[in-house]
């Protein structure tokens, strides 16, 4: 399975050090830095997914629990996206995020803020976050990549003016964190709360 790069940090020191201490006969403090090793590389997993091939579905941009299903906040509504889907991931959920339409990076802002845990309310609001809207043409969807009480670093790989596809790799958030979509009134959503999801292969709606 592959490995995002910015597990590598984490992963290769403590691999090192362990096949080390084991060449060494260290057998116990050897097999207790591999497994250090083994722990991030879980977390940083990068696995294929089958991507729907309809423009028309709204694809989950994270792996997680639907944490809630409500509808947009005002500032949201008047952008003409009415209903928020939030979603929470574990730490054992895959980190890689995706993107829910193809379309263009119409819009790109990174927020510096707090870190409280990711399922509190208050989190879409106070979080460090990045903000991004993709516009296929005729729909614009927006979705934050949030921070959370132990994921301090949320990372885009794409920039403004970038074309993205439908399940499109666009970033990461590290160790736990949550991700929020806005979108438009005129799709059905096929989703409901408490359901679990897989980012670039779960359908969350049907633009009509």
């Amino acid at each position: 399975m592959r490995i995002a790069c910015e597990g590598l940090p984490f992963i290769i020191p403590p691999l090192g050090i362990g096949i080390f201490l084991l060449l060494w006969g260290l057998n116990l403090p050897g097999l207790l830095f591999l497994i250090l090793a083994l722990i991030p590389a879980f977390f940083f997993r990068d696995p294929n997914r089958n991507i729907p091939q309809d423009e028309k579905l709204i694809l989950s941009p994270a792996d997680g629990k639907i944490l809630k299903i409500a509808p947009a906040p005002q500032e949201e509504k008047a952008k003409g996206r009415e209903w928020m889907v939030s979603i929470f991931l574990s730490l054992f959920d895959v980190h890689i995020n995706r993107s829910p339409i193809g379309g263009r990076i119409t819009e790109l802002k990174y927020i510096p803020g707090r870190f409280l845990p990711a399922f509190k309310k208050e989190a879409s609001e106070f979080n460090e976050r990045n903000i991004v809207e993709i516009d296929n043409g005729e729909d614009t969807i927006c979705f934050h990549q949030i921070a959370g009480i132990l994921a301090r670093r949320v990372v885009l790989w794409k920039e403004r003016g970038d074309q993205v596809n439908l399940g499109e790799k666009l970033g990461i958030i590290k160790f736990g964190s949550r991700v929020d979509l806005f979108l438009p009134g005129n799709m059905k959503l096929r989703v409901k709360e408490g359901q679990r999801v897989k980012g670039g292969s779960s359908i969350i709606g049907e633009l009509k």
